[in-house]
């Protein structure tokens, strides 16, 4: 019995280590959500003249009619090396471009101004030299977070806008009573 408790603890855990490095690639995006991927998974140590990228699409919930996004590239240094705004006309389950650098591994690729939802089911990267020499199609690593809301309106703020406007009647009334005397 004790053996079996071992061996389904081992179990458990090499299957939690192996769930938790596992990238998620398919994920559902809506308007409210940013999407980040990182150039990482490009060659080190290597400037590129410009990277490739594709955006898959899961068919049962494919970039459709209507939808829109813009996408964004940054360096290593959170630069912006390139804006698109892409707007589908049909049906579509892949999407791509490129983007001009110099670009190095330590940058980021990302995609926001989501008009509506879709399931994004990969990225992918490749790099291109000044050289021609050009690096595989790298599956990129991703991951969805929430779009930054509005900054919210301070609790004290009415009640300074009150006080303000309480002062305003006060010297209001005080300068009809001098005028008044």
């Amino acid at each position: 019995m004790k053996q079996f408790f071992r061996k389904a603890i081992l179990f458990s855990s090499i299957v939690l280590a192996q769930w938790s490095v596992t990238p998620v690639r398919a994920a559902t995006v809506t308007s409210a959500d940013v999407v980040t991927a990182y150039l990482d998974v490009l060659p080190p140590s290597t400037e590129f003249d410009y990277v490739l990228y594709a955006i898959y699409f899961d068919a049962s919930d494919a970039f459709t009619l209507g939808q829109s996004f813009r996408v964004r590239a940054f360096d290593s240094s959170q630069a912006l090396l390139f804006t698109n705004v892409f707007a589908s006309v049909g049906n579509v389950t892949a999407i791509g471009s490129n983007f001009p650098g110099p670009v190095d591994n330590g940058g980021t690729f990302v995609i926001d101004q989501i008009s509506d939802g879709f399931t994004i089911t990969n990225i992918k990267f490749q790099g291109h030299t000044a050289s021609g020499d050009l690096t595989s199609l790298f599956d990129a690593r991703f991951e969805v977070t929430a779009a930054p809301q509005g900054t919210p309106l301070p609790a004290a703020l009415p009640l300074f806008a009150g006080g303000i406007g309480l002062i305003g009647l006060l010297v209001r009334r005080r300068n009809q009573k001098a005028k008044a005397a």
